[in-house]
């Protein structure tokens, strides 16, 4: 399998697909030298990619430039590139499988968007990902568990946002420990965020990977959620925190009325006319 990851700066979505996919080959390309980048760069500027080069790839990661979209950036008055109509032209005539992210308020589809919490990871950082070729379960957007103020979670741009501006604190939030360099984490992508799409694109949903967060699994009216549990009996290693589980749960709502049913430790999950436990 080979992986190309287009504006790939420091290698954050290329490490979650390298940890999801084995991959034998993965290149990430950008204009930038991007020295500390862990995988083959090809230092270029994307738009000047022959198609033929995208469709030696199976599967394609993009990342436009976000600052043209960014709240934050639009106050400063200053002028951005807006590539994401022209990437996507690029994207389909390549014919491949590919992912394109951006953040809120960036013109793509919204098949996916996905929050820190839902993981469990230090930052917040929502993001929005268009999907071609394959579907990812969306995970349940719940309500932030706290603030960055409170020292909850770490804004990783500019001095911080009123929380730690720390390299070290940043980079356990993002989960990116082979750089330093400030403004290339605060340009990546959670690397879990992409191992999570890549599981599905292999059809083997990790949902291992979310933080004992509901997913919209099915066309019905239930939410699906991993939960590590008590039995309640005296002798047993869950009184000292040795939990059983993970276990499926079902949820839904009837007459303001929570319903909670037990499934098993095994999800059959149902897509694109397979099955996968």
């Amino acid at each position: 399998m080979k992986i190309l990851d287009l504006f790939c700066c420091a290698g954050g979505a290329s490490m979650g697909l390298y940890k999801e996919l084995k991959p034998e080959c993965i290149v990430g390309v950008d204009i930038k030298p991007q020295k500390e980048y862990p995988f083959q760069l090809l230092n270029k500027n994307v738009m000047d990619l022959d198609v033929n080069f995208l469709k030696e790839f199976d599967f394609i990661w993009a990342s436009p430039p976000c600052q043209n979209y960014s709240k934050v950036c639009k106050w400063n008055g200053r002028n951005y590139p807006d590539l994401v109509d022209a990437v996507r032209d690029m994207l389909l005539k390549a014919d491949r499988p590919y992912v394109m992210e951006n953040v809120p308020g960036a013109p793509l589809r919204n098949d996916l968007m996905l929050c820190g919490e839902m993981f469990g990871i230090g930052v917040i950082r929502h993001r929005f990902f268009e999907i071609n070729g394959f579907k990812v379960v969306q995970p349940m957007h719940k309500k932030h568990s706290g603030k960055v103020i409170n020292g909850d979670f770490v804004t990783c741009a500019g001095n911080g946002a009123h929380g730690s501006s720390k390299i070290s604190d940043w980079q356990k939030a993002m989960e990116i420990d082979w750089t330093r360099d400030k403004w290339a984490i605060a340009q990546a992508v959670p690397p879990v965020y992409s191992q999570y799409i890549a599981s599905f694109y292999i059809g083997k949903p990790n949902f291992d990977l979310l933080n004992e967060c509901p997913v919209k699994v099915y066309d019905d009216d239930w939410y699906y959620q991993q939960e590590n549990v008590m039995c309640g009996k005296e002798n047993c290693k869950c009184k000292k925190g040795i939990l059983h589980g993970p276990y499926w749960y079902k949820y839904k709502e009837i007459n303001g009325k929570k319903i909670k049913k037990y499934i098993g430790k095994n999800l059959m999950y149902v897509a694109a006319n397979q099955s996968y436990v």
